[in-house]
């Protein structure tokens, strides 16, 4: 415990050096508003983040703990198991508000990029999307997703850790009983008593859960590995996680259609023939796949066969590997044959908007007559 609070100390004093620091030069410059607009706005998108997933994973941790002991068999109360394990859903919650305040913070700029943008009047001819989306809001709304991302797979992390603390002190979760036999009561297993011997207990709770071992007096466990039991003693957790994962996942397939506008693959910069014809409607297709795999995870649940969860993303990688063949062979072998007339149009359009860009659209041309009569005297003047 010393050797943890001594390293915080010196994590938070290298970080106070850095601020003051920053400070001082920002101060010294006369950008003191620059560097205080930023500091503010971390502060104010940190501070929430971490109090809002950090109550967040409380919550869901408690609720998890509860779901547990719905499903195994009741041995009594532990005062000293209670207490650890409130002690570890506080260190994790703590923990997961940490990361997502940390992993937040640096969306700063594309937060005020996106709170003070202004538009181009002017729209891409692929999406017919004003220009400004691209530069001050499509950053953040990606951002965005990568911060869901992280929330998600830490959720999904903190609950494993919590799940094996769990099952480390109580018994293993209880199975189905087969179907005429469900008035029977599933025996207790002394070898699983929450007062057993700390790296005895752990131990045993590790091989059951990846070995999937039964207990001792049990009738019959969950099915084995850890992936499996967990589904089975959270399935709200599991449905809820799975399901803002594959929405997440539908909202970064409907962005990637934007990145094409910035793509190399073809002879020019920019969406080209192979992009439009075969990528854009391969993203359209993952887009739905994806919305379909939120509905897959609920039914999987329902129907209590967590295999099917794997069908969506075992078909998306599919599809995703098809595309990406299929528009190697039509660049190489469609456009490459006739990239002049094929690229043409998204030829022009790319040198339009570079006009755009560098406002050489409103060059004015005019012509000078050439009178041929330049002289030597007109040189060296």
């Amino acid at each position: 415990m010393f050797i943890v609070v001594l390293v915080l100390i010196i994590i938070l004093a290298l970080l106070l050096v850095n601020f003051i620091t920053d400070l001082l030069w920002f101060f010294e410059v006369g950008y003191q508003s620059v560097f205080l607009t930023r500091f503010i706005t971390q502060i104010a998108i940190g501070i929430p983040m971490f109090v809002i997933v950090g109550a967040l994973a409380c919550f869901s941790l408690v609720s998890l703990k509860k779901s547990y002991y719905k499903r195994v068999a009741n041995l009594g109360d532990d005062k000293i198991a209670a207490k650890s394990l409130k002690r570890t859903a506080l260190l994790l919650s703590l923990a997961m508000g940490a990361v997502a305040a940390f992993a937040s913070v640096p969306s700063w700029l594309e937060l005020l990029k996106f709170t003070n943008s202004t538009g181009f009047g002017l729209a891409d001819p692929l999406f017919n999307t004003d220009i400004s989306f691209y530069v001050f809001q499509l950053g953040l709304i990606k951002q965005i997703c990568t911060i869901l991302y992280v929330i998600i797979i830490g959720f999904a992390v903190i609950s494993v850790i919590y799940f094996m603390s769990l099952n480390s002190r109580n018994p293993e979760t209880v199975a189905q009983v087969e179907e005429g036999n469900s008035g029977e009561q599933p025996q207790e297993n002394p070898g699983c008593m929450p007062g057993g011997s700390g790296f005895g207990s752990m131990f045993d709770g590790l091989q059951r859960m990846f070995a999937g071992a039964p207990g001792q007096g049990m009738k019959k466990t969950a099915p084995p590995g850890t992936a499996l039991k967990i589904i089975n003693a959270a399935p709200v957790h599991t449905t809820v996680l799975g399901v803002l994962f594959f929405l997440t996942l539908a909202v970064s397939v409907f962005l990637w259609q934007y990145d094409l506008l910035h793509s190399t693959s073809g002879a020019l910069y920019g969406a080209g023939y192979t992009d439009i014809n075969v990528k854009l409607w391969m993203y359209k297709l993952l887009l739905i796949m994806a919305v379909l795999g939120a509905a897959g995870i609920i039914v999987a649940m329902k129907k209590k066969r967590p295999v099917l969860m794997l069908a969506v993303p075992a078909a998306m990688l599919a599809v995703g590997m098809l595309g990406a063949a299929t528009g190697a062979v039509v660049q190489n072998f469609v456009v490459s044959a006739d990239e002049i007339n094929l690229e043409s149009p998204y030829l022009a359009r790319n040198i339009e908007f570079t006009q755009y860009a560098y406002n050489l659209n409103n060059v004015s041309v005019k012509t000078f007559p050439v009178n041929n009569n330049l002289t030597r005297e007109d040189i060296e003047n």
